[in-house]
């Protein structure tokens, strides 16, 4: 599993992949925000 499948299969953005868990017959994706992502929209309206 990968950030990158998580995107183009979930449309999962912003985030980094951790983990997968197998828990009673569900799959969990453990992720972490990724804080380079954060953009203020006061920095992208002035660009």
């Amino acid at each position: 599993m990968s950030t990158s499948l998580l995107y183009h299969a979930f449309g999962v953005r912003g985030y980094i992949y951790k983990a997968t868990e197998y828990q009673q017959g569900r799959i969990l994706f453990r992720i972490r925000h990724n804080h380079k992502a954060l953009c203020c929209l006061e920095w992208v309206t002035s660009l």
